[in-house]
């Protein structure tokens, strides 16, 4: 049974990523693979906000250490700081995938994917190799758990596993009212055929550019 819990956790989680990446290749027709460089920024960002400050003895090179701790200031007995790390997650994807859409999404095909897949490279050596940022290839560690004084240890997965679900089915009925919506319904004339969308009077690139966002914001 943890198995199963475990298992589903992880088909949760990558539901969530398959559903920003519909947003790109299913409804708009954007092919991009860079899908891990905005969920390690997402990751990094929530994470540096809300894990304890580690010890400078420790990581001498880390320039966060003793500057960010679990946010008291949202200590309300039910781990606010938990949907605070998820928005700044999101934010942050946002942010960085504004000025890369920009840039990125007038290639078109292949020449997009290869173009996300060295942007989630770039980010992914960032991190690697920049230990003064995240610790490097150690990693961060007492990432704090959500609700985790609810449940022992042992038994966490089994709390986690329905955190996860609701995310899941919070996130789908908002991509799912998205693409049904007008906006959506242009993504869907923009992945059909590019050329009449833009016929029709639609600024094709900034439809194409807000799908990119919202995607990525998803991932985190």
């Amino acid at each position: 049974m943890d198995y199963l819990v475990g298992f589903a956790i992880m088909a949760g989680i990558y539901a969530v990523f398959a559903l920003g990446l519909n947003v790109h290749w299913g409804f708009t027709g954007l092919f991009n693979i860079g899908i891990a460089g905005f969920f390690a920024l997402g990751a990094y960002t929530a994470a540096l906000l809300t894990t304890s400050s580690p010890d400078p003895a420790q990581f001498e090179d880390f320039a966060f250490a003793g500057n960010w701790s679990n946010l008291p200031f949202l200590d309300w007995g039910v781990d606010a700081w938990f949907v605070m790390g998820l928005a700044a997650a999101a934010l942050c994807c946002g942010l960085v995938a504004l000025p890369v859409g920009y840039l990125t999404l007038r290639l078109r095909g292949d020449y997009l994917a290869i173009a996300t897949l060295g942007i989630a490279e770039t980010v992914r050596l960032v991190f690697l190799n920049e230990k003064w940022l995240a610790n490097g290839s150690k990693g961060l560690y007492r990432i704090p758990e959500f609700l985790g004084d609810v449940v022992p240890p042992s038994a966490y997965d089994y709390l986690y596993l329905p955190v996860v679900l609701v995310t899941l089915a919070v996130v789908f009925v908002a991509v799912q009212a998205a693409v049904r919506s007008p906006w959506g319904r242009v993504l869907r004339a923009i992945r059909e055929d590019e050329t009449a969308a833009a016929a029709s009077g639609k600024d094709v690139f900034r439809f194409k550019l807000q799908a990119f966002v919202l995607g990525a914001m998803i991932w985190a």
